[in-house]
Order: structure tokens, then C-alpha cells, then sequence
């Protein structure tokens, strides 16, 4: 199997509706937002998957900028078979934020997953 990779990119510039894109974003307040990303399928039953992404908001009492960067694996444990395949799932990311105020902040998450999908 020949690897293939996909490049994922979305980008959000609201007046006053930031709020949608972050939730820790006071309603009204206007800003920008984006996510981009890399995906390859690496072998047929193993995909590798890295994104960064970014909220910047105008002056406010709230957030100025949240970053957020993570870097991940799925593998497939079976073929899909009469009832479904299982597939299992490793991810770290970061997070960190500034605020308007003049506040910082980070954390460290790692997440693991079971997802089993029926036929």
C-alpha cells in the first residue's frame, strides 16, 4: 500500500460570534480562528495524524490567544467483518492560552480510545 497523506486546513473570522468557534470566549466579541493539519495513512490498518489550531480574540475581558497543537495514531485491530472492526487510538495534546488581562496558562492532556463501528 502506497502512503497517503492529506493536508486538513479551516480558517474563521467572525465580527462579535467568536464565541462559536471557542467556547471560553465571552459572546460578542469578535476574532479569528483556525486549524491546520497533516493525516497519513501509513500502512492499511495504521493512520498518523498531527494538527495545530489557534483562537485569537479582540480585547476583551477574556481570552486574547488559545493555541492548541496534538499528534496521534488509530489503528484498526481487525478487518471490517461481519459486525464491525475495533479501532484503537493514542493521543497527546497541548494546550495553552493568554489572556487580555495578562494571564498564561497550559496543559498536557494524553487520550486513549476504543471505538468499535458496526457494518
Amino acid at each position: 500500500m502506497r502512503a497517503r497523506l492529506r493536508l486538513v486546513t479551516q480558517g474563521y473570522w467572525s465580527r462579535h460570534a467568536l464565541s462559536e468557534a471557542l467556547g471560553v470566549v465571552p459572546a460578542g466579541v469578535s476574532g479569528i480562528a483556525a486549524i491546520q493539519g497533516l493525516e497519513a495513512q501509513v500502512t492499511r490498518k495504521t493512520e498518523v495524524y498531527s494538527y495545530g489550531g489557534l483562537v485569537y480574540g479582540l480585547q476583551s475581558n477574556s481570552n486574547r490567544l488559545v493555541r492548541e497543537w496534538t499528534v496521534g495514531a488509530n489503528y484498526r485491530l481487525n478487518e471490517p467483518a461481519l459486525l464491525g472492526s475495533l479501532l484503537v487510538s493514542m493521543q497527546y495534546s497541548r494546550l495553552d492560552r493568554a489572556t487580555w488581562p495578562g494571564g498564561a496558562g497550559a496543559m498536557d492532556f494524553l487520550m486513549c480510545r476504543f471505538r468499535y463501528a458496526f457494518n
